[in-house]
């Protein structure tokens, strides 16, 4: 029983997350509502990890600033923040801003830093 509705729950998030993406479709950052950092008001502190489309670096003002590597990544990180932000969840991060970048790279997605590793170590260390 616990067990159907948890997977009810699962299922109503991802109709969720997909009725988002619909929405977002063609909208570019400036339509997302998230504040806009400049990168020259928060600076780099450390590079915290790297996945197959983003890298993770901390910034000062204690947030982490996911940014993607091409462009075809960078849109999918825009739809990212913009469902992010519509979902109310304790397990769901909800982003800060965009951080707009000095140099022509990619705006990175700025998130509250957790002091606490990866996702994939924590997950190791429950099972």
């Amino acid at each position: 029983m616990a067990e159907q509705r948890e997977n009810d729950n699962i299922h109503a998030l991802w109709e969720s997350i997909r009725y988002y993406q619909t929405q977002l479709e063609g909208r570019g950052h400036e339509a997302t509502q998230l504040p806009i950092f400049s990168e020259a008001d928060c600076p780099f502190v450390d590079h915290l990890g790297a996945g197959a489309c983003a890298s993770v670096n901390r910034h000062r003002m204690e947030f982490a600033v996911k940014r993607p590597k091409s462009a075809a990544e960078a849109e999918w990180l825009r739809k990212e923040a913009e469902i992010m932000a519509c979902l109310q969840h304790p397990n769901i991060v909800r982003p800060l801003g965009w951080v707009r970048p000095q140099d022509d790279s990619h705006w990175g997605l700025a998130m509250p830093y957790e002091n606490g590793g990866n996702l994939k170590n924590f997950i190791r260390k429950i099972h």
